[in-house]
């Protein structure tokens, strides 16, 4: 799902930044990013620090603070909302379930707008 995500946002020519847990999820997504879409290349680097072009998907552990991005949440960590990011997805499994309600209610007292989907991949 976070691929695809980010192969919409890139097609928007939306910069994008997947922050993941460490280094064994950062590789996981980075050879997901070489097969999902199928049949597609979606330029993408492992770092944290801002990196050429613009609108490459960056994948790392702390959130970058250089330029507006799509962020795409695959931790448990309630992320500090800056100006920074353009919008926020967040990626919830059924066994994430009370974590991911304590984001929702950060996210909820910080007056964010949120939709919630409920998809069955």
């Amino acid at each position: 799902l976070a691929c695809r995500l980010s192969a919409l946002a890139y097609d928007r020519k939306k910069s994008v930044f997947i922050l993941v847990e460490g280094d064994e999820a950062a590789k996981s997504i980075d050879s997901m990013l070489w097969e999902v879409p199928e049949n597609r290349f979606l330029p993408h680097v492992i770092s944290d620090q801002q990196t050429e072009p613009k609108n490459l998907i960056r994948i790392g552990t702390k959130l970058p603070e250089d330029a507006h991005y799509l962020l795409i949440n695959l931790t448990n960590r309630k992320v500090a909302l800056r100006g920074l990011i353009d919008r926020l997805f967040e990626i919830a499994s059924p066994s994430d379930r009370d974590a991911a309600l304590e984001r929702y209610q950060h996210y909820k007292q910080l007056n964010c707008i949120m939709q919630v989907h409920k998809l069955s991949i």
